[in-house]
């Protein structure tokens, strides 16, 4: 078991639909990295999985020189819990900083509620955190929130009125994680892949899904917000999607993208697998929306694509640079 400051969050798991993956607070996700096992179970509530492991990358360069800097979760990861303060990181030991689950307001009291689930691995032991919590331990640190009209009980209500505002979390789809986290702990940074100065990054994480039949019951989004909030100027931005997509049996996956849809996906090469059998299904990571600069507004789809199997993995931040580029190791084209 890797080792890990005490306010890394890796109990929670989006589990609204047909999917159950777990997510951090440091940059990692669908990888349950408290056992080592493969972190995307599909469907849920069987031993079957779609995907080892997951995680955010980031690279860019600094002036002078071009200094290549580099900002990743693999199976170690470079980013730690919280925010950044005064261009450096918080104390990561915060106690609000972990990962926050709530569900979408269906006008039941129970769904601003606490309430935690009596069951056994590998269930999320959260359904969800409540609206207290989350008004007074994420929203100060960035988390989404608006104003809900909610109804007086009728033994308080004034004689004036029969509503009251309440604050409550923003929910995106059914079922929403957030957390935030950033790389700027030098100390960090000694994945083989990176090993670099931080970029001062600070990453606000919003996950969810829908509890929906048909594409929408097999699909979990993740949304980034990137905030450099370090002192450099940060050049020539890569935002990469890593993953270790062991689609059931591990021997006989392959991999491919679909420029056309900024889709990059993992399928079976026989038909015929160890976890899933005679009908196994696919697996892809779409840049429904892509980076987008608060500067010039600009949105960037997939611009590039690579792969890499055991023995060719990244041995520096030069090399994992290349790679973010849709380029061979060494720097040259790839045909």
């Amino acid at each position: 078991r890797p080792m890990r400051v005490t306010a890394n969050d890796s109990d929670r798991r989006i589990d609204i639909n047909n999917l159950n993956m777990w997510v951090t607070n440091y940059g990692s996700f669908a990888w349950d990295i408290l056992t080592g096992n493969s972190g995307l179970v599909y469907p849920k509530g069987t031993t079957k999985t779609a995907v080892f492991a997951s995680g955010l990358w980031l690279g860019a360069t600094v002036d002078p020189g071009a200094e290549v800097r580099i900002a990743l979760a693999e199976y170690s990861q470079e980013y730690g819990p919280g925010k950044m303060v005064g261009g450096t990181f918080d104390n990561p030991n915060r106690a609000d900083y972990k990962v926050y689950k709530v569900i979408r307001f269906t006008g039941d009291p129970n769904d601003t509620a606490h309430v935690d689930r009596v069951s056994e691995y590998p269930e999320d032991p959260l359904v969800h955190h409540s609206w207290s919590e989350y008004m007074s331990g994420a929203v100060p640190y960035g988390a989404p929130w608006k104003t809900y009209r909610l109804p007086y009980a009728d033994v308080v209500a004034p004689a004036d009125t029969d509503s009251v505002s309440v604050p409550g979390p923003d929910v995106l789809g059914d079922q929403m994680l957030w957390c935030v986290y950033n790389d700027a702990d030098g100390t960090l940074h000694v994945n083989n892949a990176g090993q670099t100065n931080p970029l001062g990054v600070e990453v606000q994480q919003t996950t969810f899904g829908f509890n929906r039949q048909g594409a929408l019951g097999n699909t979990v989004f993740i949304k980034f917000r990137l905030i450099n909030a370090g002192p450099d100027t940060l050049s020539n931005m890569f935002c990469s999607m890593w993953a270790d997509p062991d689609l059931g049996g591990f021997t006989d996956d392959l991999v491919g993208c679909d420029t056309t849809l900024s889709l990059g996906y993992c399928y079976n090469a026989t038909n015929d697998d160890q976890q899933y059998g005679g009908a196994p299904p696919a697996v892809g990571y779409d840049f429904f929306l892509g980076p987008v600069s608060r500067v010039t507004g600009d949105t960037l789809g997939l611009v590039s694509f690579n792969k890499y199997v055991n023995g060719t993995d990244p041995g520096s931040s030069d090399e994992t640079y290349n790679y973010m580029q849709g380029l061979l190791p060494d720097g040259s084209e790839l045909i």
